[in-house]
């Protein structure tokens, strides 16, 4: 795939190579540079990170080059692995619990393709039918490996990983990861355990706290 330019935004070169005039990575002006842009400290309209405005957003052009790309992690078209915003996938089951390296189901043969490796719900040949019943699994809320009600406060952590001092970023809680979370799937967006990322109603609302889109404060990294 063309690699499009940093500076002009046209595929096929890079800004080293760019023959068009040095722009400011902010606004796109030619007659300054980033240090001296006066809209260092605005909110792009498309991310929102600050920074830079929407003229000079790399994500626009990311999305426009892959709008028809599916996702190897979630399943969903719109974007590829790399960006996803879902916790990482067992790229044999789908689980969020484990690693493929641990998984259990590694030497069971896909039902689609008839390759061993993964399961059918991982199965890249599977083309998503919206008039069938099975849908990509969405982590951290319905349809997730982890299933079943909360058992309290302070549950140990059952991986092989180090949790101690980490910060789980599914209860918000200090000692163990998300993997080992004993509470409900919250969605990653407002923290609701009644629906996952992908039906959140507040997906497209700005945090206050970092000032990106896709989450609010009670879900921030940053806080």
């Amino acid at each position: 795939m063309n690699r499009v330019c940093n500076n002009c935004g046209v595929s096929g070169h890079i800004a080293g190579q760019c023959p068009q005039a040095a722009q400011c990575h902010c606004c796109g002006s030619t007659s300054h540079i980033l240090a001296d842009c006066s809209h260092r400290e605005k909110t792009c309209g498309i991310c929102g990170k600050v920074g830079h405005l929407q003229a000079k957003c790399r994500q626009a052009a990311r999305s426009a080059a892959t709008q028809d790309k599916t996702c190897n992690n979630c399943g969903w078209k719109g974007h590829l692995a790399r960006d996803c915003q879902e916790d990482p996938q067992c790229h044999c089951c789908g689980s969020t619990a484990h690693v493929v390296a641990d998984c259990p189901s590694r030497e069971k043969t896909c039902s689609i393709c008839g390759k061993v490796g993964h399961l059918q719900k991982k199965c890249r040949k599977n083309n998503v039918d919206e008039s069938s019943d099975w849908y990509p699994p969405v982590r951290g809320g319905k349809g997730s490996s982890k299933g079943g009600k909360g058992k309290g406060k302070g549950g140990k952590g059952k991986g092989g990983g180090k949790s101690d001092g980490k910060r789980c970023k599914n209860c918000g809680e200090i000692g163990h990861l998300v993997r080992d979370c004993e509470y409900d799937s919250q969605c990653h967006c407002c923290g609701s355990t009644a629906h996952a990322v992908a039906d959140c109603p507040s997906r497209t609302k700005t945090c206050e706290i970092c000032g990106k889109v896709g989450h609010l404060k009670r879900k921030c990294y940053q806080k």
